[in-house]
């Protein structure tokens, strides 16, 4: 399997990348990062809310809900500059 895996990345996901990052300009890849970050936050709360980290928790959901609404869909972060910064939570920890 990490053999096919390597090919695929290889034969088709790292020249779809090389594209991505040669035709769209940054203005234009930023908000779509934003917008997949944004996605991420419910399940970086869970893992708040299972690890305990009340306060963790309360720091996604603002941010969460911020840049849903004030960042459009979460095409903008504001929430970062309203002092509740990004940090990815896994299931791993």
């Amino acid at each position: 399997m990490f053999d096919v895996a390597g090919v695929i990345d290889a034969v088709f996901l790292k020249p779809i990348a090389n594209i991505y990052l040669e035709v769209l300009p940054e203005f234009v890849r930023t908000p779509i990062g934003n917008f997949l970050q944004n996605l991420e936050e419910p399940v970086n709360f869970v893992n708040n809310v299972f690890q305990l980290d009340f306060e963790q928790a309360g720091n996604t959901a603002a941010r969460f809900g911020i840049n849903s609404t004030v960042g459009i869909g979460g095409l903008f972060d504001p929430a970062t500059g309203w002092g509740y910064p990004y940090k990815a939570d896994d299931f791993g920890l």
